[in-house]
């Protein structure tokens, strides 16, 4: 079984971010990675914002900086 990584453009905006995110859930073995370092996202109102009213979980998700290879 293979698995894709899915990631948004190098800015890491709302719309990249959820762009992985919903790719990832309509391809199948996909996982989301955030095209930012985990400590950016507190700078990231608008996405912390939609994420709460999603109750997404930001710790849960994988960052940029979370995997061996980057």
């Amino acid at each position: 079984m293979s698995i894709q990584l899915v990631m948004g453009n190098q800015s890491g905006d709302m719309d990249s971010i959820c762009s992985a995110i919903g790719l990832s859930m309509i391809l199948p073995n996909a996982i989301p990675i955030l095209n930012i370092e985990k400590s950016e996202m507190a700078m990231r109102k608008d996405v912390l914002y939609l994420f709460q009213q999603l109750s997404i979980d930001p710790e849960k998700l994988y960052y940029r900086d979370s995997l061996p290879f980057f």
